[in-house]
């Protein structure tokens, strides 16, 4: 895949820098004018790693101060490597996860296991690579000029992190009940493996509790109480829950059971609204190419709050680069926070910036996209962490964020905040950390 960007594509990621780490005219221009080589290789879908110079190693990752590009991105010459790589070819295969792509056009799409992608480097997902490269490049522009950052390009502005909750079960139901089960079995029989005996017995006595004790899943009041005590506020998933699918055991077992448009229902996420709090829509597991049933979830949604839908995370995360964006747009939706791993925490596309995604065939979309970097289960359903273990790795996300000053969404189910769970404790761990970095969540 040849990769020489065209002006439209050298201009859009130059943009998708601006508003956060360039925003003054006088620095955008000095980082448009930064004597960056342009590639004239293929794309290899092959991470090379880049030593960055004495006065920008703190911008690197690992213990090296490096940044990791396509080996394409880097020209020959006798110049050190950093003075070689095509660094806004470099930022746009990470921010539109060219890698992906390519995967999806030949393999089919992964929806959102990274486990599927058996040959791709896994080190694309470890850090928000293309903000680095932006800092970067902010510092270069900086040195060139022989200013100091903020005096040119302005103060960086405060990391955000976009708190979401997608209700996916508002009480316990078979469906959860069998789903729930198969995690924690899984985790029984690795703790088993580890020979974590005590551990993995304690895990099947709860999974049979969980079964067996039905129990009310509400807990948005808690939720919104323990935002607001930290001065933060979050939005709500919902599912628009449809009957033009037709029924099936899949749809039975996957989709959430609940009707939007329940009284109950609309009274709580109107109250939620005029307190300052967000609605949006948690499409179905099956509309994640369909345009016309996600219009149909939409109505249901704007029905029972009276209110415009604009945002949506995906069921399930269910998605694809060439076909979910562009059915979202058509459905008349402006931001979605679809684009994370079910199976590990991470930057999907290396990015955490707000961006404008690109369609198949390479135009922006009149939308917006938020990168999800980290959800609950992550750090339950999917390892085997010890308390300690989960708040380290709840910081070492949030770290990242706060480093590169950028911008992501995150999941906690409302339904986890219930003590059949107890996965809350970890939710006011995390508010107080933002809080003490001073991050913002709007």
């Amino acid at each position: 895949m040849t990769i020489i960007l065209n002006q439209q594509q050298y201009n859009y990621i130059i943009n998708a820098g601006k508003l956060r780490y360039w925003s003054k005219e006088h620095g955008n221009n000095l980082v448009s004018e930064l004597p960056i080589p342009v590639t004239n290789k293929n794309f290899k879908s092959k991470l090379i790693e880049i030593s960055l110079p004495s006065w920008a190693e703190d911008l690197g990752a690992y213990e090296g101060n490096i940044i990791l590009v396509d080996e394409s991105c880097l020209l020959d010459g006798a110049k050190e490597n950093w003075q070689l790589v095509d660094w806004w070819a470099a930022a746009f295969h990470h921010l539109n996860a060219t890698t992906e792509r390519l995967w999806e056009q030949e393999n089919g799409t992964i929806h959102s296991y990274s486990m599927r992608l058996k040959t791709v480097d896994s080190r694309l997902f470890d850090y928000a690579w293309v903000n680095r490269i932006f800092l970067f490049l902010r510092r270069w522009a900086a040195k060139e000029a022989g200013k100091d950052e903020d005096d040119i390009f302005g103060a960086l502005p405060a990391p955000r992190i976009d708190l979401t909750h997608d209700v996916d079960y508002l009480k316990k139901t078979v469906p959860l009940r069998l789903k729930k089960t198969a995690f924690d079995g899984f985790n029984a029989l690795r703790q088993l493996l580890s020979l974590k005996i005590k551990q993995s017995i304690a895990t099947i006595f709860k999974a049979i509790k969980f079964f067996f004790v039905p129990q009310a899943y509400w807990c948005i009041p808690e939720i919104m109480e323990v935002e607001e005590r930290y001065g933060f506020s979050s939005t709500f998933h919902f599912y628009g829950g449809i009957k033009s699918i037709p029924k099936s055991f899949k749809k039975w077992l996957l989709d959430p059971s609940y009707d939007v448009e329940d009284t109950a229902i609309s009274k709580v996420m109107i109250d939620m609204i005029s307190k300052g709090w967000s609605v949006g829509l948690h499409q179905s597991f099956f509309s994640w190419s369909d345009a016309s049933s996600m219009k149909e979830q939409i109505k249901k949604l704007e029905n029972s709050t009276g209110t415009k839908a604009i945002r949506c995370r995906q069921h399930w995360l269910r998605f694809s680069w060439d076909k979910t964006w562009q059915a979202q747009l058509d459905a008349g939706l402006k931001l979605d926070t679809t684009l994370c791993f079910n199976d590990r925490a991470g930057f999907r596309n290396g990015t955490a910036l707000e961006f404008t995604p690109l369609g198949s065939g390479g135009a922006c979309l009149d939308m917006r996209a938020l990168p999800t970097v980290l959800m609950d289960s992550h750090l339950w359903d999917y390892s085997d962490y010890d308390e300690q273990k989960r708040i380290d790795e709840m910081k070492r996300w949030i770290d990242e964020v706060i480093f590169v000053h950028g911008e992501i969404s995150i999941v906690w189910h409302q339904r986890v905040y219930h003590k059949d769970y107890g996965w809350g404790g970890l939710y006011e761990e995390l508010l107080a950390y933002m809080k003490e970095k001073g991050a913002v969540s709007t």
